[in-house]
């Protein structure tokens, strides 16, 4: 049976395990030396992202929830993030480089979004609104694609839906103030 108030339930060991796969993928990146590397970082960030998608799901499916999960997430999303950002430049970095004015706005609205919150809320709050998955998934493709086929069409598209989501929460912090974690977002009330 799975229980919430404990450590080891199914949702956080997903989290876990994304915090755990996540620096064995920074180590990877720089070593992308043969296919063998290339096909075994592939699989390591899918199945990171597969648990960033799973974990929160069957903590809300089967009412296992907790603020522990919920923090665990949180720090594990922000290595996810942090991690597909230096994977994106080191596998597109001319891409990237091309794209450095919108990369430069969303860094703005990134951390406009933590002061907000930090000065409404005392804390920074990151909202999991659906823009927001949505983007995550983006990300999740961009790297996937970038480190199979160096093609990096989706790069500035992923850029542009993040500071849609940026901004979004933006909003929610404004007109909304504190709202849960899991709210779905100002356009699917």
């Amino acid at each position: 049976m799975l229980v919430k108030d404990r450590l080891f339930n199914l949702p956080n060991i997903l989290s876990m395990s994304r915090g755990v796969i996540m620096p064995i993928l920074f180590f990877m990146v720089f070593n992308l030396h043969s296919e063998t590397m290339k096909m075994i970082f592939v699989l390591l960030y899918f199945i990171a992202g597969v648990t960033d998608a799973l974990d929160g799901y069957i903590a809300r499916r089967f009412d296992i929830c907790s603020d522990l999960g919920a923090d665990l997430d949180t720090y594990a999303d922000i290595l996810y993030f942090l991690g597909s950002a230096v994977f994106i430049y080191v596998l597109a970095k001319d891409a990237l480089l091309e794209n450095i004015w919108y990369l430069a706005a969303i860094l703005v609205l990134l951390v406009t979004e933590v002061i907000i919150s930090s000065i409404k809320f005392k804390k920074p709050l990151f909202i999991h609104t659906i823009l927001a998955k949505f983007s995550a998934f983006m990300v999740f493709l961009t790297v996937l694609m970038m480190a199979i086929t160096q093609i990096n069409t989706l790069l500035l598209v992923t850029i542009l839906v993040y500071g849609v989501s940026f901004t979004e929460n933006i909003l929610i912090f404004i007109i909304k103030g504190e709202v849960p974690v899991n709210y779905k977002g100002l356009f699917f009330e």
